[in-house]
């Protein structure tokens, strides 16, 4: 069996969150091996948005560049399940520029972050499918696939669902989520303005729209197993579904047998711990929710921030337990957000009140935008609407 260098740290997963950790760990000086089992990046199950808070990160470490030429969504069009339309516009960060969020092509822009991190020196293992972990009696991680061996001080779980760090620390919990998520690339009915759409339908139903380019556009379903448990096929599902809401059908090309679709279920994961001995999860290893408000790749950016700021392998222990304090902080808001969104979906009838009020109260719909594209924390989100009507400007 080949040996590898010894690293320092050792990512298992080149989705969003190992890729962008593995590249900010790099530019911090650190050894890093880099494995993914697929031969190259690929689309995945996901909506492919980045947030404007998302966007403003990755400008921040220097990665603008992979952005140009994505497509910019500037806010969202919401739909209530008896069709009132209500386009919302991210609030501007500053009085000079616009907050924008992005579209991209998920495998493409993986692709792009590994090959700058291989430029700055990252050793990357595609079409590699790790199968043991073993860990020493100094806590030093040795991954392998049969073949090949990878020894390292830090081993990071950025490997998914069915994540083989998080199996091997014994780490996953059991999840009763019902819903299911029913994904495809599709091709487009007519040019979409530059927003991203959420259709909430009958049933807690909703449809998840994002433009990714003139011809194709994304789409995500997410339902209650009970309503796809008996039908006839995911497409004739789909396109019946489709064609029973106007306005989702004109934005839609004929669903052929020929579509491809993708079925995940459930749409939660949950862990007991993000954290082991000198071993870390991100990214979807770490746990998810029913994505709501389009999380999914937000979640993965900002993990993989807090958790490269926090590595320090001098103090492992101390660094993982702080990224773990820092990453339950931020996420129990957004956790809080997604249960209201969730509440208000299962009634329609809430969720048509809500569409009329915001349809006629731009400001509002706007800052409800603005605490999704997380421009706002709750906090800031509840000062300007509190502003506003101390000012009695709405």
């Amino acid at each position: 069996m080949k040996e590898n260098d010894f690293y320092d740290v050792v990512i298992l997963g080149a989705g969003i969150a190992g890729s962008l950790c593995a590249y900010q760990l790099i530019n911090k000086g650190y050894k890093v091996a880099l494995i993914e089992k697929n031969a190259q990046p690929k689309r995945k199950i996901c909506g492919e948005y980045i947030c404007p808070d998302g966007v403003k990160f990755l400008e921040e470490l220097g990665l603008s560049d992979s952005l140009v030429g994505r497509r910019s969504i500037m806010g969202m069009k919401l739909v209530s399940p008896s069709g009132i339309e209500v386009d919302t516009f991210f609030p501007k960060r500053n009085s000079n520029k616009y907050s924008i969020g992005k579209s991209i092509e998920r495998g493409l822009f993986e692709k792009d972050i590994i090959s700058k991190s291989i430029k700055l020196g990252l050793d990357f293992f595609p079409n590699t499918k790790i199968d043991k972990l073993i860990q020493d009696g100094n806590g030093h991680w040795t991954a392998s696939d049969g073949q090949n061996t990878w020894r390292g001080k830090l081993l990071i779980g950025a490997d998914g669902i069915q994540s083989i760090v998080a199996k091997t620390l014994n780490l996953n919990k059991k999840s009763e989520h019902r819903k299911i998520a029913i994904h495809a690339h599709l091709q487009r009915n007519n040019l979409l303005p530059d927003l991203g759409q959420m259709h909430v339908l009958r049933n807690g139903m909703y449809v998840g729209l994002n433009p990714i380019s003139n011809q194709e556009i994304n789409f995500s379903l997410v339902l209650d197993k009970k309503f796809f448990d008996n039908s006839n096929g995911v497409n004739t599902f789909v396109r019946n579904l489709i064609d029973s809401y106007p306005i989702l059908k004109k934005q839609i090309a004929n669903i052929e047998e020929t579509d491809h679709f993708n079925v995940l279920m459930p749409i939660s994961k949950k862990v007991k711990s993000i954290i082991g001995k000198n071993a870390v999860l991100m990214g979807d290893a770490a746990g998810f929710l029913d994505p709501l408000t389009g999380e999914g790749m937000y979640s993965a950016i900002k993990m993989s921030k807090l958790l490269a700021e926090q590595i320090d392998l001098d103090n492992i222990e101390q660094s993982l337990s702080s990224y773990q304090t820092l990453k339950i902080q931020f996420f129990k808001n957004k956790i809080q957000i997604n249960k209201i969104f969730q509440l208000i979906i299962k009634s329609s009838i809430m969720s048509n009140l809500i569409g009329h009020f915001l349809k006629t109260h731009q400001y509002f719909a706007n800052q409800l935008i603005g605490l999704i594209g997380n421009i706002y924390t709750p906090k800031t989100f509840i000062q300007s609407l509190f502003l506003k009507f101390k000012n009695k400007g709405y």
